[in-house]
């Protein structure tokens, strides 16, 4: 039972650093398209 929750929970923790990292990479690239648009 507790391999299957710490399983779980590293999942959920795995998840949600690819969602981070794809939102930061996202937001990045939103930043720079819109310096490029403003010079």
């Amino acid at each position: 039972m507790k391999i299957k929750f710490s399983f779980a929970f590293n999942l959920l923790y795995f998840c949600g650093c690819k969602y981070r990292a794809l939102y930061g990479l996202t937001h990045f690239f939103y930043h720079k398209k819109r310096e490029t648009v403003i010079k």
